[in-house]
């Protein structure tokens, strides 16, 4: 199996990642149990549970990142990848919309689009475009698997 260069490495991290995050994410449910009488209002609750899936969905991408970063150098244009590809551009998005719930209200120096006390962030704008170009890499990846094996045909 023919290996990408610094795949070790990137991989390497990529796991020291979705660790950390699954440790988190499992820590902040666990604390969020154990103190439910310290919540006092909607908006408390609605933040713990904002910032709950934020900490999944990271740990989530992470995880499908992973998955893609494993791929060798033969299987990079496989089904399998394409639907990583596209698991982390609705992955993505879905942060895309927490991070935008989330910072909705929250007073900033630099805002995209602002109404009346409400205002869209930028990192909401940045994970749309990211979530979207990872499903278009998606059909560009399947494409590639036909390409390839259409070109295997001929050889």
């Amino acid at each position: 199996m023919k290996e990408i260069k610094s795949q070790k490495y990137v991989l390497f991290i990529l796991y020291i990642i979705c660790f950390s995050m699954s440790l988190i994410t499992i820590g902040c449910i666990v604390l969020t149990f154990l103190n439910l009488h310290d919540i006092l209002s909607i908006d408390d609750a609605i933040c713990v549970i904002l910032s709950i899936l934020q900490i999944s969905d990271y740990t989530f991408l992470s995880y499908t990142l992973i998955k893609i970063v494993k791929c060798d150098i033969y299987t990079i244009f496989s089904v399998r990848n394409s639907n990583n590809f596209k698991r982390l551009g609705y992955g993505m998005i879905f942060l895309s919309i927490i991070e935008g719930i989330s910072n909705l209200f929250r007073e900033s120096n630099f805002e995209i689009f602002a109404f009346e006390g409400m205002s869209l962030k930028p990192p909401s704008v940045i994970f749309l475009i990211i979530g979207l170009t990872n499903i278009y890499l998606s059909h560009a990846f399947k494409e590639g698997k036909r390409i390839k094996e259409e070109n295997d045909l001929t050889i």
